[in-house]
């Protein structure tokens, strides 16, 4: 009896405990934090909003850098992030970008007064057991004096 009951509230919370989807609001600057080895780690503030009840946790993000509208190639995701429930909050999230794809960009980079950034992907998030693929396609124009290089 007891089994038939656990089998009973776990089927109840899995299919009662549908994951809305976390929304990414607003993307608010973007900062160089380091250069070594052929790669930059840039430091990017986002505004990400969770309408559930309870935390998400990204695990990892398959994402796609664009500058300009130029690839710049998959973008690591180096930290993992905990979302608290209902909360709208701007998180300082870390990507890997490998300056071997940013380089050709540097001379329009240079002589531009903003730049586009563009992130699309997918962000890999858990809550409780139940794991999802959050779709994302985030572009932001960004004045070159809010870039900071360190």
């Amino acid at each position: 009896m007891q089994k038939f009951l656990s089998y009973l509230l776990i089927a109840f919370l899995l299919l009662g405990c549908s994951i809305k989807p976390v929304l990414i609001k607003e993307v608010s600057s973007a900062n160089v934090v380091s250069v070594q080895n052929g790669k930059a780690v840039v430091q990017v503030n986002m505004r990400i909003e969770n309408p559930n009840w309870f935390r998400i946790k990204v695990k990892s993000a398959d994402l796609n850098g664009q500058i300009n509208n130029s690839q710049i190639g998959v973008i690591g995701f180096p930290n993992k992030l905990v979302i608290k429930g209902n909360e709208d909050k701007t998180y300082p999230l870390l990507f890997d970008i490998s300056l071997a794809n940013i380089v050709p960009l540097l001379p329009s980079l240079m002589f531009s007064e903003s730049v586009t950034l563009g992130l699309k992907g997918n962000f890999k998030a858990k809550a409780f057991i139940i794991s999802k693929r959050i779709p994302l396609d985030v572009k932001k124009s960004i004045s070159t004096r809010e870039l900071k290089p360190f």
